[in-house]
């Protein structure tokens, strides 16, 4: 839950000041005594789950552009398609602020503001758009957007953790579409076509070598298994070819894979996106449905699965184990539905169904509770329909090219569960 009580709390002299703003502060009194002396502004206390509800009609994504003393913030809201058709009718029905802690574990507020609506840009697919700027902190801080919707009381909360002053940051650059030089990719994925530009607010007019890797990466190895899941699975992976390219000219994607974009090819310090055909992070042809089965089926299965027609050997595989045509359809949707959210939430430089997330999020579903500090996440399943509850561990680790990715921790006790 992510309201705190505020029963039986010390009021301090300066919530009344906010009063006078009227019942736009109310909601963010409420929200775990972030405001005032008792707060409490604990972003590792906060159950962060609805950032993985593929469903929901609220999604919040950021990116960061390092603006030399200062970051700037990129946010992007979608509640749903044709929630809303205009700022006035967002303004009415949300309060959005923001808060800098010290930590992830702090209490220590450094920084509150609210977000303005009406800055506000509508975007052709029906989100908004937010830019906002923030003082680079000189250590480690951590940020959190709130929100709180005035009719229906849901709040949402997101962490986003801030470079520093100190340590070197790969947020030099940001790609932005074609046309759009407001909004960057926050997906961290573009289609095969897409023509995009490169952004920096501190390193205009740079040479930088672009690299495509055009060769798959490994699926995640299961929870339980043994063998290490480290930075070696990428040993060995080269990329097809390096181009250099100024910062400002227009890039044209005209290959799948992974383009990584740096100053110095001895250096990993840039940014990088995957580029996926066009119904990305939809799956349509039959070897896009197959390899996602690597999770639930063995060796002997899938090679099965990869000749002849693969429609049909697909049908075949679900019927097979339904023994129900009507309960096959339940299963094939309820599993792909999972792949596509996966994708969807998780794509680094690897489609999301490959990551560790990805495939636990796919067999168990969306967790109960996500916890999360600066190293690691924490999801937690309640027991439901016989499965006991059970917990899995991700830690934050540098994964190809430097690129952040997140990595469970493996142990034979998973096999229970998983077989289940």
């Amino acid at each position: 839950m992510l309201l705190g009580s505020t029963a039986n709390k010390p009021v301090c002299s300066g919530v009344y000041s906010y009063m006078r703003f009227g019942f736009f502060f109310l909601w963010f009194l409420a929200l775990s005594g972030l405001l005032g002396c008792g707060s409490r502004a604990n972003v590792a206390r906060h159950n962060l789950a609805h950032r993985y509800d593929a469903e929901s009609n609220f999604h919040l994504e950021h990116k960061l552009l390092d603006g030399g003393n200062f970051i700037r913030i990129y946010l992007n809201l979608s509640f749903g398609a044709g929630s809303y058709d205009n700022l006035e009718q967002v303004a009415q029905q949300w309060r959005f602020r923001y808060v800098v802690t010290s930590t992830y574990e702090s209490q220590n507020i450094l920084v509150q503001d609210t977000l303005s609506v009406p800055r506000m840009v509508r975007q052709p697919n029906g989100s908004f758009s937010l830019i906002f700027n923030i003082k680079k902190p000189a250590e480690p801080n951590a940020l959190m957007v709130l929100f709180a919707s005035s009719s229906s009381g849901q709040q949402f909360v997101y962490d986003i953790p801030l470079p520093t002053a100190q340590l070197e940051t790969d947020a030099r650059y940001l790609l932005f579409h074609k046309g759009n030089n407001s909004t960057p990719i926050t997906t961290g994925a573009a289609q095969v076509g897409d023509t995009i530009l490169l952004k920096s607010l501190t390193r205009d007019g740079r040479m930088l070598f672009m690299r495509h890797y055009p060769a798959p990466f490994q699926a995640a190895l299961p929870p339980m298994s043994t063998v290490s899941a480290g930075s070696g699975i990428f040993a060995g992976i080269r990329p097809a070819y390096t181009y250099q390219i100024k910062q400002t000219n227009l890039v044209t994607f005209q290959q799948e894979g992974y383009y990584h974009f740096s100053e110095d090819t001895l250096s990993d310090v840039g940014i990088g996106i995957l580029v996926r055909p066009n119904l990305f992070p939809s799956l349509t042809r039959a070897p896009e449905l197959v390899e996602p089965l690597i999770y639930i089926t063995t060796r002997a299965e899938r090679s099965k699965l990869a000749i002849g027609n693969q429609k049909e050997a697909l049908d075949k595989f679900w019927l097979d184990i339904s023994n129900n045509p009507d309960y096959g359809r339940r299963i094939i949707k309820s599993y792909y539905e999972n792949v596509e959210g996966a994708n969807r939430l998780f794509s680094d430089f690897r489609e999301g169904w490959k990551t560790d997330r990805g495939m636990i999020y796919i067999i168990f579903g969306r967790p109960t509770e996500v916890l999360r500090d600066k190293s690691v996440e924490v999801w937690q399943y309640e027991e439901r329909q016989g499965q006991p509850e059970i917990r899995f561990l991700f830690d934050r680790k540098q994964g190809f090219l430097g690129q952040p990715m997140l990595e469970a921790r493996r142990l034979p006790d998973y096999d229970r569960y998983w077989y289940a």
